[in-house]
């Protein structure tokens, strides 16, 4: 399907977007990574650089790229945590998330698992109006529309907020435009003009980092959100606590489990938090016997016990499944990719790469029973199991125990 992405404004010198985009990757990496500058990271961002291409989508991250510069120049509080954008190398380098994926233990599949790319960029609510502005004077109103909201029976409502479709010719040669309220938008919905091929910017607004803003402002130490230390022991013990659950929506295992743990660091709480999310008691209870050193963790596989070091043993996220895939059984990262998206339904493409994955762990010297546990993981599709969903879970919870605890007058009076 054509794509009919935004052309973004290249400086001079450079006469594709590609281009531009992966000089851009690579200085970010530079500053960011320094000394730790290693070959993972370089195969890592030409994995992605690569994808980026055959989506033909290079304009589409420029676009983010400038937002987040905009919003840094203005200081104007923005994240990017949801979605699988968070996981991407490209994006870090870029700017446009905070979180080093390569620490957090994201993988590069999870950002690569999207047939497109989507990025949710979410910014202070009191300033989404500028960025919008910004959006709109950086490409021109012929080029860049708001969107219509409609009801189920077909009226349109009016303005979807946060919402902008930008195209690379003037609208008007792609969709017949109808005035509303003063502005010409596309007779159509969002999901028509998505499935045909156009980008739609998603420039969110959240008044919850309105409040953070205010709150930083007084830190001489932390002007961001992203580089306060996670292992702060006091926070933890407030995550901890039996009595946390307002932090965690009133969660009832999470008052009975977390508690349990001794050593309570912010790699603990992200696995019980995924196994909780996979409303599994048997295994949380083994995996605290581990934490707890009341129990010794089962011994795997030489070829595979070291997916399991961080973890205590316990198979905790699909990304492990999906390196093992890739790393013991020989799938390439697409191949495991799409092996996820149709094992569920059990597909004759899904059957013959569990036939080659289970040939190739074979003659690796994996037992028969490793390589059914490797295939057993198939609710793994479940979002709510994937690491990144559950990192970013805890560090949002971590923050405001962290705002709370040291400016406790001005996160009851903000948040």
């Amino acid at each position: 399907m054509e794509q009919h992405l935004p052309k973004f404004p290249l400086p001079q010198g450079y006469d594709t977007a590609d281009h531009y985009l992966t000089d851009l990757v690579l200085a970010g990496a530079n500053r960011l990574y320094k000394d730790t500058f290693s070959p993972g990271v370089t195969k890592r961002i030409k994995q992605e650089l690569a994808l980026i291409r055959s989506q033909k989508s290079a304009d589409y991250f420029l676009v983010y790229w400038d937002l987040a510069r905009f919003a840094k120049t203005n200081h104007i509080l923005y994240d990017c945590t949801h979605g699988t954008t968070i996981c991407g190398i490209v994006p870090y380098c870029l700017g446009i998330t905070t979180i080093d994926p390569i620490q957090a233990g994201f993988l590069s599949e999870c950002f690569m698992f999207s047939a497109k790319p989507q990025v949710f960029f979410t910014c202070q609510e009191s300033r989404q109006q500028e960025v919008m502005d910004y959006l709109f004077s950086m490409f021109g109103e012929d080029h860049v529309s708001y969107m219509k909201t409609q009801t189920s029976d077909g009226r349109y409502e009016g303005f979807s907020t946060g919402r902008i479709l930008m195209t690379p010719q003037p609208l008007k040669e792609y969709f017949t435009l109808t005035e509303y309220k003063g502005k010409l938008v596309p007779d159509k919905d969002a999901k028509e003009i998505y499935d045909a091929g156009f980008a739609i910017f998603d420039i969110g607004a959240n008044s919850r980092l309105d409040k953070i803003s205010k709150i930083l402002s007084k830190d001489t130490m932390y002007r961001d959100l992203a580089q306060i230390p996670l292992e702060d022991e006091e926070v933890l013990d407030v995550l901890f606590h039996p009595k946390a659950k307002s932090q965690w929506c009133g969660d009832k295992r999470k008052e009975v489990y977390l508690p349990e743990i001794e050593e309570k660091t912010f790699e603990h709480l992200v696995d019980l938090t995924a196994l909780m999310n996979q409303e599994d008691d048997t295994i949380i209870y083994t995996y605290i016997q581990y934490a707890q050193k009341r129990w010794t963790p089962i011994k795997r596989h030489p070829l595979v016990a070291s997916y399991f070091n961080t973890t205590l043993g316990v198979w905790v996220y699909p990304e492990q499944t999906l390196r093992i895939l890739e790393d013991i059984c020989g799938l390439s990262g697409s191949e495991a990719c799409l092996w996820f998206r149709h094992s569920s339904s059990q597909t004759e493409q899904a059957d013959l790469l569990e036939q080659k994955a289970r040939s190739n762990a074979q003659k690796r010297g994996l037992q028969e029973s490793d390589i059914n546990e490797i295939f057993e993981y198939r609710w793994f599709n479940r979002w709510k199991a994937w690491r990144h969903y559950n990192y970013l879970e805890c560090l949002r919870n971590y923050q405001d125990a962290w705002l709370k605890k040291y400016y406790p007058d001005e996160y009851t009076q903000f948040v």
